[in-house]
């Protein structure tokens, strides 16, 4: 079975204006590398889950999410992949921070999807019925750290040690450490869900982090 990928070399851009007269600066042709290499992030992370399939599964492509795999029980897994190329000192992919974006952003698009009317989940019943079928994970090279109290807090929810109520707690006092009203905003939507709603989510999240290419992905 094929686990890993070789990247492709990279792509050169050399896009003009509506004229035709000027070449892109240096500050749009790194953005768009970088946007490449995202993509090519989570499409790599796509093929691996295509090709890792076991029988009764099926994996789609920026159809439910970036990545969603149904199951032969009918479950769900959602993931989301964010990538950076931004590096520490020692020349890692950096850490995911307790107030990234790329980790509120994609719990608030999850807590979204979770109540979304349009899919007919307005109710707490209804909520909680698709929560039993759906899992989440978010899956990025960025890796995780004891320093993230984000990811300590819901760990220590998992394995008992922390209650509901503690880690709403936690949450709470971490938005007011933030002047950023975007990420307030993520964070919002999760405290906004119905408590029994907000720990059923939290018990279908994980995380795959760390994840590089070539990846060694996790197993779902």
């Amino acid at each position: 079975m094929l686990r890993y990928f070789k990247v492709p070399e990279e792509l050169s851009y050399c896009t003009f204006d509506r004229w035709g007269m000027n070449e892109r600066s240096r500050v749009d042709k790194t953005s768009a590398e970088d946007k490449s290499i995202g993509f090519d992030y989570q499409y790599y992370y796509f093929l691996n889950e295509l090709l890792s399939l076991k029988s009764g599964q099926t994996a789609s492509y920026e159809v439910l999410d970036d990545v969603h795999i149904e199951r032969a029980d009918g479950k769900t897994l959602l993931v989301q992949l964010k990538h950076t190329v931004q590096k520490n000192a020692q020349g890692d992919p950096i850490n995911l921070a307790k107030l990234d974006p790329d980790l509120w952003k994609s719990i608030s698009n999850w807590c979204k999807v979770i109540v979304d009317p349009a899919d007919g989940r307005s109710s707490v019943a209804d909520q909680l019925v698709f929560l039993k079928n759906t899992s989440f994970l978010l899956v990025s090279n960025k890796s995780g750290n004891t320093r993230n109290s984000v990811l300590s807090s819901i760990d220590e929810f998992w394995n008992g040690t922390k209650s509901h109520v503690g880690f709403i707690s936690d949450i709470r006092a971490l938005k007011t450490k933030t002047k950023d009203e975007t990420i307030k905003g993520y964070i919002d939507d999760l405290l906004n869900l119905d408590p029994g709603v907000s720990e059923a989510f939290l018990r279908n999240l994980s995380f795959g982090l760390g994840l590089t290419l070539p990846p060694e992905m996790p197993s779902h």
